[in-house]
């Protein structure tokens, strides 16, 4: 793992001058990089104190230039038009919304390791999201009990699960009502998330999200496959925060069944090698002396690369590989993955 490097003055100003401008809610309902921006800040402030000094500067840099986009990215919403967020709301109220594409819990997980941004950072977005589409929820995870012999198989069964149909969009919601709504997520996922606990989900659930962005259509890799392990991963986290564990563990479950079952080509394959001289192969093949070295460039591309998703999916697999060190490589591998699913659509556009 990276070493942290305490944030400098010049470190902690650049955060908290961006949370300022990020932390004002947009009149317009947002679009991608809006709904990402607090998210992202928060991502990269703790990418910040794992990037190697020399790359420093260029990442503080980035944090600058997303204030500036924010700002330039529609007029602010006044502030009679940001409602409180409910006070009767609770953490499980927030794993169940699909409203802000679902991102809510991701914010809980990372505002409170961010300690240049306010207490309530992001509230006025999540507030408006949650107003503007209260009932985008999961139904089954709120609805099932948990009680049962478990299957014991949710690795295999989310391996290659048969498809719903069409959403109509690749957006987050429609993908996840229609794995509901159409009787998917009791079928595959009732059995298995029997008395299953946090730490068996987390280990379960996050490896199969890595192996979805390693082995399945890199098409998918820059959003769906960043989305299948860093929404799973807040929902668990979550129930440190005091949600229900058994709602925690079939929200997080539910997300990658929607994407595996959607998005998936292929089925996973527990004994899938990386190709010859791939990102992945680097990882998975190198020495442990070889390591540190090939994790500073993770790092320094999720803190240097414009797009949010790398920032949050970079800062989810160090945060995945902390939490189950045994699979530490392979959440390491699924990282350069997916950076090296965007250099090479960086080059071919070039």
């Amino acid at each position: 793992m990276p070493t942290t490097i305490p944030l400098t003055t010049a470190d902690r100003r650049v955060i908290a001058e961006c949370a300022a401008v990020v932390d004002v809610p947009k009149a317009a309902p947002p679009d991608s990089f809006v709904l990402h921006a607090p998210l992202e800040l928060l991502a990269r402030a703790l990418l910040l104190e794992r990037v190697p000094d020399d790359a420093r500067p260029a990442a503080r840099d980035r944090i600058a230039a997303l204030a500036t986009t924010y700002a330039a990215a529609g007029p602010s919403a006044a502030s009679d038009d940001v409602p409180p967020i409910p006070d009767a709301t609770t953490v499980d109220d927030v794993i169940l919304s699909l409203a802000a594409a679902g991102h809510a819990p991701i914010l809980l997980e990372l505002r409170p390791r961010v300690a240049e941004v306010p207490p309530t950072f992001g509230n006025g977005l999540v507030a408006m999201e949650l107003a503007r589409n209260p009932d985008w929820r999961f139904e089954w995870a709120a609805d099932r009990v948990a009680t049962g012999v478990p299957s014991g198989d949710l690795a295999e069964r989310l391996a290659g699960p048969r498809s719903p149909g069409d959403p109509g969009s690749d957006f987050i919601y429609p993908t996840m009502h229609l794995v509901d709504v159409s009787g998917l997520t009791a079928e595959v996922l009732d059995g298995p998330l029997r008395q299953l606990s946090i730490e068996d989900a987390r280990r379960i659930l996050l490896r199969v999200a890595a192996h979805s962005m390693l082995q399945d259509t890199p098409t998918a890799a820059p959003y769906q496959w960043t989305h299948s392990l860093t929404l799973p991963q807040a929902a668990l986290a979550a129930a440190d925060a005091g949600a229900d564990p058994d709602r925690a563990v079939a929200v997080a479950a539910t997300y990658v069944l929607g994407f595996r079952a959607v998005q998936g080509r292929v089925r996973l394959d527990p004994t899938w090698t990386p190709a010859p001289g791939s990102a992945a192969q680097r990882i998975l093949g190198a020495a442990g002396s070889d390591l540190p070295a090939l994790v500073d460039e993770i790092v320094t591309f999720g803190a240097l690369h414009a797009d949010a998703h790398v920032a949050k999916y970079t800062l989810a697999c160090l945060d995945a590989t902390a939490a189950d060190p045994d699979a530490g490589s392979l959440f390491l591998a699924a990282a350069a993955h997916l950076h090296e699913v965007w250099r090479n659509a960086e080059a071919a556009a070039a």
